[in-house]
């Protein structure tokens, strides 16, 4: 559908939530459902289009939690009645990969694997094993 100038001009004075800025909201401290619904209020408010929930340094409430899920049951619901967005970045805090600590406590199951190129003039078993690797893959250059 064919927008009239005017109809454009008044899309950019007053642009949708999609359009709109989609802040990393830090969630720290005691999480409260009622608290979190009335921040999204401002928000909106404010005239921000939606929000990414992300958990932060001083979060006192369980992450991944029963009151963590109702923190962000809120705020999906929330949002939803304002008809903004809501994502959840789910690494708690950092590194990445870290999911809050559970991810190194599953054991070297869960933990990151790597695979490592070593490109060299020629190969010998005994490289592999003093860095404690098997060979995957090497790349002899002549």
């Amino acid at each position: 559908m064919k927008k009239t100038l005017e109809e454009l001009r008044e899309t950019f004075k007053n642009p949708p939530s999609k359009y709109r800025g989609i802040p990393f909201w830090a969630w720290n401290g005691s999480l409260e459902p009622e608290e979190i619904r009335e921040q999204i209020r401002q928000f909106h408010r404010q005239g921000i289009g939606g929000f990414f929930m992300h958990s932060r340094e001083g979060l006192e409430t369980e992450y991944l939690g029963e009151k963590w899920f109702a923190c962000v049951d809120a705020a999906v619901d929330e949002a939803k009645k304002l008809g903004m967005h809501a994502w959840i970045y789910d690494e708690d805090r950092w590194p990445s990969g870290h999911g809050g600590g559970s991810v190194p406590a599953g054991g070297d199951e869960y933990r990151l694997k790597g695979l490592t190129l070593q490109v060299c003039r020629e190969v010998h078993d005994r490289i592999w094993q003093e860095k404690g690797m098997t060979a995957l893959f090497a790349a002899v250059v002549k």
